[in-house]
C-alpha cells in the first residue's frame, strides 16, 4: 500500500504542477510578446543598475549573486525581463523568496509598462517594504558632498551620499536623526599600500547602509575637518517612492568598488537615475566618475547649485570665531591657550568672554578631532571648565560661518581639459598636446573647489614633431597642497607626484619614472602664498645605477584665488646624494591667464641650470 500511495502521491504533484506551469505560462507569454517603449527600457536598465562599458554596450554594475534572476541578467536586459516575469507568476514560493517580494521596484515597472493587474500575480502576502526599511514618512531627499580630504586615498575626491527628510509631522523632530544612505567599501584592517592597491583595482565589496544624519556629521565635519554641502532635489512623491523601493532591492547587495570608476558618487547617481528617468549619464563616465562631476550632472537636472545647505566643519567653525576676536580678545585667548586655566578671562568683558570661550571650545574640539561625546586627551580638564563657564554666560554665540559660495562644488568648471601649443628647449621646438582628463590641479580656476588645494590624474603631455611622437610625460597622480597655517595648530602639508616621462619634463633628459614628495608650511602674504620646506625627488630611468636622489630646501610662491590670473612660482636647490652628479638650482614657473569661459593661455618656464624649456598652451576646459 505505501507504494500505491507513493506513487499517488507523485503523479498527482506532477499533473498539478504541471497544469500550474501551463497557467503561468499562458500568463508570461502575452507579456512577452510585447515590446515596451524606448523609454521603459530605459527604465528597465536603470533599475538594473546598468552602466555603458568600453566595448559600446552596457552591463549591470552589482555583483552579488541573486540580484540578476537569469545567468545573462547582468549583460542582457531582455533576457532578465523574461526570467523576472516567469518567476513573478510563479506563486509556488514563501514570501522571502518571491520575486514580487524581493522586486517591488520592478513589479511597479511591470505594472506601469505592462499593463500587469495585481490581481493577476500570485496571493502572496508580502511583508512592508516601507515598515521593514523604517522609511515611512520621507517627504524629500537630499544629495550631500562632503568635500575632499587629502589624508586619506578614498576621500581624495571628496564623498556623496544621500539624506531622506522625514515628515516633521510634531514639534519634537531632529534633522539630525533623519537617515542618511552611505555606499561605501568594506576594506577591514589594511595598511596604506593595500588600501591603495585594493581601491584601484576593485579587490572591496562596496555596500549600500543606512545611518543618522548625525553619525555622518560626527564623522566627516568632526573628525575630518571635512565641510558639507547638501542639495534638496526636486523629486515627486511617486519619484521618491521609486526610490525607496530601488533602494530596498538593492540594499543587501554589493558592488565591487573602484576608487575612480565604481564608487560612492556612481552607485548613488544610479540609485537616483531609477527614481527618475531624467537623470542620464552620458558615455563619458565608462572610464572614470569623479563625486565632483557627477555631483555637478545630478544637481543641474534634479536641482538647483545655488539652494544649498551649508555643514561648516570643526576647522571652518574655529576659523570663523578666531577671525571675529579683536586684537585684544586673541591676546587673552592666547593666555589661556598657554595657562590651561581660565584666570586670562577676568581680565574680559561678559561679551568678550564668551566669544573667546566659543573659539577656545572650538579650537580643542578641532584640534583633537572630537566626535560625539569623545573627550580631548589633551586640555581635556580646560574644556571641562570652558563649557561650564560658557553655560553660565547668556551672550549668543556669533552665527555660524556664511556659506563659502565660491567653494561650492556643484558650481565647479569641467574637469576634462585639453592643450595645444608650443615647445622650446635651446636644442629642440616642437608642438606640445596635453591632456587633464580629471579634477583639478592647484592652477585649476577656483570656482567650485579651494584655492590651495589641487589634485589630478593621468595628465598627459606629448611632443609632435614632423617625424616624430615624444611622450613628455604622464603624471600618475599629483597632489597640491598649500593650506595656510592655521593659527595655534601646528602641521606640515605634503605635496607628491608619481611621474614617468623624460626628467623635469625636459626633453633634453632621460625618460624613466619619476617620484617627488614636498613637505611645507605654508603662509599668506597678501594675495600670494608662500610655502617653504624640503622637497625629495627620485629620479630612476630603469637602471639603479643611474638612479638618483635630489633632496632640497625649496620656497614656493603661490596666487591662485583669482579666476583671471593665477601662477606659481617653485625655487630649490637641489643636492644630489651622489656627489659626482650635478647638484643646482631649479625653478619652475607657470603662468595662467583666463582669455574667456573655459579657455585659458598657459606658459611654463622650466629651468635645471644645465637645461630649460619653455612652453605656451591654450588651455580649453570641456
Amino acid at each position: 500500500m505505501s507504494w500505491y500511495f507513493l506513487v499517488l502521491i507523485v503523479f498527482q504533484g506532477l499533473w498539478y504542477g504541471s497544469d500550474a506551469f501551463a497557467n503561468h505560462s499562458r500568463d508570461v507569454k502575452p507579456l512577452l510578446n510585447q515590446e515596451p517603449t524606448e523609454a521603459a527600457w530605459q527604465e528597465w536598465r536603470a533599475l538594473l543598475f546598468y552602466h555603458p562599458n568600453l566595448w559600446g554596450g552596457a552591463s549591470g554594475l552589482i555583483d552579488s549573486p541573486g540580484f540578476y534572476l537569469s545567468p545573462n541578467g547582468k549583460w542582457d536586459e531582455r533576457d532578465e525581463l523574461t526570467a523576472f516575469l516567469q518567476a513573478l507568476f510563479a506563486g509556488n514560493r514563501s514570501a522571502a523568496n518571491y520575486v514580487g517580494c524581493r522586486f517591488p521596484r520592478r513589479v511597479k515597472w511591470a505594472m506601469k509598462h505592462l499593463g500587469i493587474l495585481s490581481e493577476r500575480l500570485p496571493k502572496i502576502a508580502c511583508p512592508n517594504t516601507y515598515t521593514i526599511l523604517g522609511l515611512t514618512k520621507v517627504e524629500g531627499i537630499s544629495l550631500i558632498f562632503s568635500s575632499y580630504f587629502l589624508e586619506s586615498p578614498a576621500s581624495f575626491f571628496g564623498h556623496s551620499f544621500i539624506r531622506l527628510q522625514v515628515k516633521k509631522n510634531d514639534q519634537y523632530h531632529n534633522p539630525m536623526l533623519d537617515p542618511v544612505i552611505n555606499f561605501s567599501a568594506v576594506h577591514g584592517s589594511v595598511n596604506y599600500l593595500s588600501y591603495v592597491i585594493g581601491g584601484l583595482t576593485g579587490s572591496f565589496q562596496g555596500i549600500f547602509e543606512i545611518l543618522p544624519m548625525h553619525y555622518k556629521l560626527q564623522q566627516y565635519a568632526n573628525h575630518e575637518s571635512r565641510d558639507l554641502w547638501e542639495y534638496p532635489l526636486k523629486l515627486t512623491p511617486d519619484q521618491i517612492d521609486n526610490f525607496i523601493l530601488t533602494y530596498f532591492e538593492v540594499r543587501q547587495a554589493w558592488s565591487s568598488y573602484y576608487y575612480l570608476s565604481r564608487n560612492c558618487s556612481l552607485l548613488l547617481t544610479k540609485l537616483l537615475q531609477a527614481a527618475s528617468s531624467e537623470v542620464l549619464l552620458s558615455a563619458r563616465y565608462r572610464v572614470w566618475a569623479t563625486p565632483p562631476d557627477l555631483l555637478k550632472r545630478t544637481i543641474t537636472v534634479l536641482g538647483d547649485p545655488q539652494q544649498v545647505i551649508y555643514h561648516p566643519s570643526n576647522r571652518s567653525r574655529y576659523l570663523h570665531q578666531y577671525g571675529m576676536l579683536t586684537e585684544a580678545e586673541r591676546e587673552i585667548f592666547h593666555d589661556l591657550w598657554e595657562m590651561e586655566n581660565l584666570t586670562p578671562l577676568q581680565q574680559a568683558s561678559r561679551e568678550s568672554a564668551a566669544h573667546i570661550l566659543d573659539t577656545m571650545i572650538d579650537y580643542i574640539d578641532f584640534d583633537s578631532r572630537l566626535t560625539g561625546a569623545e573627550v580631548p586627551k589633551q586640555f581635556s580638564g580646560l574644556r571641562r571648565e570652558l563649557l561650564m563657564a560658557r553655560s553660565l554666560n547668556t551672550v549668543p554665540p556669533y552665527a555660524d560661518p556664511v556659506v563659502p559660495k565660491r567653494e561650492n562644488p556643484a558650481l565647479m568648471p569641467p574637469e576634462q581639459r585639453f592643450g595645444v601649443g608650443g615647445y622650446r628647449t635651446p636644442h629642440k621646438q616642437a608642438m606640445i598636446f596635453t591632456w587633464r582628463p580629471t579634477l583639478k590641479g592647484i592652477l585649476g580656476n577656483p570656482e567650485g573647489s579651494r584655492s590651495d588645494m589641487g589634485l589630478e590624474m593621468f595628465n598627459l603631455g606629448i611632443l609632435v614633431e614632423p617625424k616624430s611622437l615624444d611622450l613628455l610625460y604622464v603624471d600618475l597622480i599629483k597632489v597640491e597642497n598649500y593650506q595656510a597655517k592655521i593659527p595655534y595648530k601646528n602641521f606640515l602639508n605634503t605635496n607628491m607626484y608619481v611621474r614617468y616621462g623624460h626628467f623635469d619634463r625636459l626633453a633634453s633628459l632621460a625618460k624613466g619614472a619619476e617620484l617627488e614628495a614636498f613637505f611645507n608650511g605654508t603662509f599668506p602674504l597678501g594675495g600670494l602664498r608662500l610655502a617653504g620646506g624640503i622637497k625629495g625627488t627620485l629620479q630612476t630611468p630603469g637602471n639603479l645605477a643611474d638612479t638618483e636622489l635630489f633632496i632640497a630646501p625649496a620656497l614656493v610662491i603661490l596666487h591662485s584665488e583669482s579666476s583671471r590670473f593665477r601662477f606659481i612660482h617653485q625655487s630649490a636647490y637641489r643636492f644630489a646624494a651622489h656627489i659626482n652628479r650635478r647638484s643646482g638650482f631649479f625653478t619652475d614657473t607657470t603662468a595662467v591667464l583666463e582669455i574667456s569661459k573655459n579657455k585659458e593661455l598657459a606658459l611654463e618656464f622650466v629651468d635645471a641650470g644645465f637645461s630649460s624649456s619653455l612652453t605656451i598652451a591654450l588651455w580649453l576646459s570641456l
